[in-house]
């Protein structure tokens, strides 16, 4: 059933595009463009939810309404995307959209130093 769901929402989404993740994360995001665009590609690609959906202040698994399997997924996927590994302890203290954009950055900036 998970992957019925899955392949749902990844037909539905396709239309998105790179460029709407981008123009997304500038408006919400403009100090962190970068990091929100993948963000919000990967919670849209995910989730199947929208763009006009997603902003800061909304909640992972509480408003975005993420079944048992799906917060473990958009993690793997964003530990691929920045090669890096997220701690379970971290992912705890991400509540929020803008909770996992700032964490993100704060973690591709560091290993960038």
């Amino acid at each position: 059933m998970h992957l019925l769901n899955w392949f749902r929402r990844t037909i539905q989404t396709s239309g998105w595009t790179r460029e709407q993740a981008h123009r997304w994360a500038t408006h919400y995001f403009p100090q962190h463009e970068r990091v929100a665009a993948i963000v919000a590609e990967t919670l849209v690609t995910q989730l199947g939810v929208s763009f006009d959906s997603l902003s800061p202040d909304i909640r992972l698994t509480e408003d975005l309404g993420m079944d048992d399997l799906e917060p473990a997924q958009v993690v793997i996927a964003l530990e691929q995307e920045f090669t890096l590994s997220i701690p379970d302890a971290d992912c705890e203290r991400l509540a929020t959209v803008a909770d996992l954009v700032r964490y993100l950055d704060e973690r591709v900036t560091h290993n960038a130093a």
